[in-house]
């Protein structure tokens, strides 16, 4: 008997890789990134609005990216017509809302067909694993 092989950070990284190749498929011919659509999500995740210096705060933690590009990706959602604001806070407007919703029906697509016809009990075990790794990541990157 051979013991089952060991998740890594390699493992790990290959997936996000092979994932996010697929989605960029589905951003890409809207013309927008990943970034941009982190924003879509938290803003459709939280009632279509958030305070802009919470938004920023919860894209730079997320990615590990620097606020200025956060910023920087805003104000081109705003330009573009994606988002508004108002008094600080930060909404969805309709075409933003639209331009979710494709996304979202692109990556169920690929989602059943990637994840589909996995067992149950592994995909929650592999959820379970993961969440603990990115919270003893996150921790290491704290301290």
């Amino acid at each position: 008997m051979t013991d089952a092989p060991t998740l890594t950070g390699q493992d790990i990284g290959a997936a996000a890789r092979a994932t996010g190749a697929l989605l960029d498929r589905v951003l890409s011919p809207r013309g927008i990134d990943f970034q941009t659509s982190v924003v879509l999500n938290l803003l459709t995740a939280n009632g279509s609005a958030l305070d802009r210096d919470q938004l920023v705060n919860r894209v730079v933690f997320g990615l590990k990216v620097d606020p200025t590009s956060v910023s920087a990706t805003l104000a081109e959602m705003l330009h573009s017509g994606l988002l508004s604001e108002v008094d600080g806070s930060v909404s969805l407007t309709p075409a933003g809302t639209n331009m979710f919703g494709e996304i979202r029906e692109g990556i169920g697509a690929i989602t059943r067909r990637i994840y589909g016809g996995l067992p149950a009990d592994d995909l929650a075990v592999a959820h379970r694993v993961l969440v603990a790794v990115t919270e003893r990541a996150n921790a290491e990157l704290a301290a």
